[in-house]
């Protein structure tokens, strides 16, 4: 989201998931963490609290 805001990756919200397919997320993120979790609506949630 970082990235996406300062304007290196132009990218929807929604097309998180493909962005993270080819990234290991469960090294960056936490164990258990699938590109399919970080959807638009989780990403939405978390920005909100």
């Amino acid at each position: 989201m970082i990235l996406n805001g300062l304007g290196f990756v132009s990218s929807p919200l929604y097309m998180f998931p493909e962005f993270f397919q080819d990234k290991p997320c469960e090294h960056l993120i936490g164990k258990g963490v699938k590109a399919e979790y970080l959807n638009d609506d989780k990403l939405g949630r978390v920005m909100d609290k």
